[in-house]
């Protein structure tokens, strides 16, 4: 994956943009780097997706001849390298991992990504108290698949992605697998319409009864229901 299609991946992730924003914050970079290599506004060539470089962003915005051009266009310039530098400051901590095609993510760098951006506390409510992990001196929490991959066979996507990913913590984990059936199907349902959003931007959807019924035949020891 390249660093715009990366970077398209984690506004969709980490914003309340519209997706059409998003393509034209994305787009924009590229209007923009054509802009300051055509009237040389630093003495490199510039390639904000190839080759990152802050100073070169920090000259670009002070160039008065970008101050002109960002006005014309509304200010898109100035946002879209804001959301930029935030972008590029996710990706020195975490790579390329978590955007990566599926088959070559590592699993552990999503988890941690999820926990990060749940700022280690419960997604299905965050007053919910946990204790501290002594490895990592964070509250203790735990990340599960909305929908279980022993399902993996009813769907063309895969389900091992971040869109998949709840991070919960461990008493709401429990009610997963030990509530009675009522309980963890309201529990279901709000996990599901918490992430469905996410899971139909990778063409994922199921029934929510479906969805229990996978989670019921998973207590009882069955792998499929269908």
């Amino acid at each position: 994956m390249n660093r715009k299609r990366a970077f398209e991946h984690y506004l969709l992730n980490n914003s309340k943009l519209a997706e059409s924003t998003i393509r034209s914050y994305v787009n924009s970079l590229d209007v923009l780097t054509d802009f300051v290599n055509e009237r040389e506004l630093v003495d490199d060539v510039v390639h904000l997706y190839q080759q990152p470089n802050r100073s070169h962003i920090a000259r670009i915005q002070a160039d008065e001849r970008y101050e002109a051009f960002n006005q014309e266009k509304h200010g898109i310039f100035n946002t879209a390298l804001n959301y930029y530098e935030r972008y590029l400051t996710f990706e020195n901590t975490y790579g390329f991992d978590v955007f990566r095609p599926v088959r070559e993510q590592n699993v552990q760098t999503i988890e941690a990504y999820a926990k990060e951006r749940a700022d280690h506390r419960c997604e299905l409510d965050p007053s919910h108290e946990t204790f501290t992990d002594r490895r990592t001196g964070l509250p203790f929490v735990e990340t599960s698949y909305v929908i279980p991959l022993a399902y993996q066979h009813r769907f063309e996507e895969n389900l091992r992605r971040l869109e998949n990913i709840v991070v919960l913590c461990p008493l709401c984990r429990a009610r997963l697998d030990y509530a009675p059936q009522d309980e963890r199907d309201d529990v279901l349902r709000q996990l599901y319409a918490m992430k469905k959003p996410g899971l139909q931007r990778h063409f994922i959807q199921v029934r929510v009864e479906d969805l229990c019924k996978m989670y019921e035949s998973k207590v009882l020891g069955i792998s499929r229901f269908f």
